[in-house]
């Protein structure tokens, strides 16, 4: 399931109460956050399979103060086609994962 508004797109798995918020990339370099609803305490084996995804490299994660969890990843395509691409594959890496 997604959501989106102006600068943000909200991604989900079928059926699941957690969110990942994916913020409008940033074009010159290239940047994307990913705003976690969870925390990845126990799953950075998630985290490793963004990693993996081909299109963009995980430069970053940090801890939220109330439970959630930032990733940002750098784009190795255009910055938009990533975004759309992380549309599409991140609802399945949370249905693995969570």
């Amino acid at each position: 399931m997604e959501r989106i508004d102006r600068n943000n797109i909200f991604v989900s798995a079928p059926g699941r109460p957690d969110v990942i918020l994916i913020n409008r990339p940033h074009r010159r370099h290239g940047v994307i956050w990913l705003s976690c609803s969870f925390s990845l305490g126990n799953r950075m084996g998630m985290v490793d399979s963004i990693d993996t995804l081909g299109y963009v490299r995980v430069n970053r994660v940090s801890k939220c103060e109330y439970g959630g969890a930032w990733i940002e990843v750098s784009c190795l395509l255009g910055p938009m086609e990533c975004m759309e691409r992380l549309m599409v594959d991140l609802p399945e890496l949370m249905e693995e994962w969570l």
